[in-house]
């Protein structure tokens, strides 16, 4: 995340996770790394890659609501560089949004509940879509880490939709409606839990009233 810029607005922002394009050469990664189905295997780059910054700027300069982002770059040494480029999505004052593990691909749940979602190829960002809207209210998103498929938390109660949802993920970026794969009363929060290695079951934490 990064905050303050030089009018003292706030900015909340996510950065992706290894690698700034999905093209490279598969074979000098290993099979271990490997990600996603076989039409698009979201492939895991170097730890040691720069990293590509996208970060909300939810204020104007006079304190009007704004759905302005920015891009910046991420050296490995730790340097920040904010550069020209911005695009516009909708508002995402708090939170944090989720890359797919090649980096490719960014996903942000927005303040009206839909999908933020944007391409990321060397270091310049695309919008797909500014407001995706599922059959969900997204309060939360999460990344499997095969990366074909987003999870998008909605805080409400059941019979309201709350809950968990399933969206798969095209190798574009195309989304699914979503899929409500576990109900819940007022899911709060929801995160992945260590796997000891690739081949062990994948859990997850949720923190709600009832589920």
């Amino acid at each position: 995340d990064a905050a303050g810029d030089s009018d003292g607005a706030a900015q909340d922002g996510l950065s992706d996770a290894r690698w700034p394009d999905s093209g490279g050469d598969d074979a000098a990664r290993t099979d271990a790394g490997r990600r996603g189905g076989p039409g698009c295997p979201r492939v895991l780059g170097p730890p040691d890659a720069p990293r590509t910054v996208v970060f909300n700027l939810p204020y104007s300069a006079v304190g009007n609501p704004g759905e302005t982002w920015g891009v910046g770059a991420l050296q490995p040494d730790g340097a920040l560089t904010i550069g020209a480029q911005t695009v516009s999505m909708g508002r995402a004052f708090a939170g944090r949004g989720v890359f797919t593990p090649d980096g490719a691909l960014g996903f942000v749940a927005q303040d009206n509940g839909t999908l933020g979602v944007f391409q990321v190829k060397d270091g310049a960002v695309t919008v797909l879509h500014a407001a995706y809207q599922g059959a969900f209210y997204a309060d939360e998103v999460l990344m499997h880490p095969d990366g074909d498929r987003l999870y998008v938390r909605d805080g409400n109660w059941p019979d309201n939709g709350g809950g968990i949802y399933r969206v798969a993920i095209g190798c574009d970026g195309t989304l699914g409606p979503g899929e409500r794969v576990l109900p819940a009363k007022l899911l709060g929060s929801a995160a992945w839990l260590p796997r000891a290695d690739a081949d062990a079951p994948l859990e997850a934490l949720v923190f709600a009233r009832e589920v």
